[in-house]
């Protein structure tokens, strides 16, 4: 499921959580539209909860990047960042971490910041390593970067990988030579 579809889909499913509601079977003989949710008559408290919902969408993110879930949880354990700011100890053992408190979750040993997953100083140079790998410029990686990793000033680190490559910067604003055409003399 694309990122964005299932972002919409969460906050859907947190929205309905303030009802309270059992889903029942009604044939389609009496309901003009049917769809898939009228055919599965199973209480509400059986469906699956968001903490399933989230570790799924969690697991998808972490299997895209260059390193495991097993080295990010180590290396956020050990992060100075986190630890002056307490974030990792606060998520662990569930208290509130200000006005952001909503945004920053945690998941198999991982910081997860909305969606993404917030990277420890100790990977980052390698997931900007991955990220450059196809030379692809500053704006596309920023966007790449959105979509699944988190950490403080990552766009300035992205601008100096960038500004930093040889191979980028040989190539940067040097527009193809085009032949010139000559006009020829008239007799």
């Amino acid at each position: 499921m694309p990122l964005l579809s299932a972002t919409r889909m969460r906050h859907y499913f947190v929205q309905l959580q303030i009802f309270q509601f059992d889903v029942q079977y009604r044939k389609s003989e009496l309901h003009s539209n049917a769809d898939a949710l009228s055919r599965l008559p199973v209480p509400s408290e059986q469906l699956f909860t968001e903490r399933d919902y989230t570790s799924v969408l969690h697991v998808s993110q972490l299997s895209t990047l260059p390193v495991t879930a097993k080295e990010i949880a180590a290396a956020t354990q050990t992060d100075p960042e986190l630890k002056i700011l307490l974030v990792y100890e606060d998520l662990r053992l569930r208290r509130s971490i200000g006005a952001n408190s909503t945004e920053f979750s945690l998941h198999q040993g991982c910081i997860f910041y909305r969606v993404r997953v917030y990277l420890p100083k100790k990977h980052r140079q390698q997931v900007l390593q991955e990220l450059h790998q196809a030379h692809i410029g500053v704006v596309k990686m920023k966007g790449l970067a959105r979509s699944y990793v988190y950490w403080p000033n990552i766009h300035a680190d992205i601008e100096n990988t960038t500004r930093n490559c040889q191979q980028c910067s040989d190539v940067a604003r040097d527009p193809k030579k085009l032949p010139t055409h000559s006009w020829e003399t008239p007799d």
